[in-house]
């Protein structure tokens, strides 16, 4: 098995400064799922919530 690789995501910003990722990670339901969107990575629930 490999060794995992670290990677940063940067989030998708519009012209209009709106963050699709976010407005669809916000409205996402399932709380499991969302916990594996954000889990170890750049992305927080503050992010989320705007």
């Amino acid at each position: 098995m490999k060794p995992a690789v670290r990677r940063k995501a940067r989030e998708y910003l519009r012209d209009d400064g709106s963050a699709p990722f976010a407005s669809w990670l916000k409205g996402l339901r399932d709380a499991r799922a969302k916990a594996r969107m954000v889990k170890g990575g750049e992305i927080g629930q503050q992010d989320a919530d705007r």
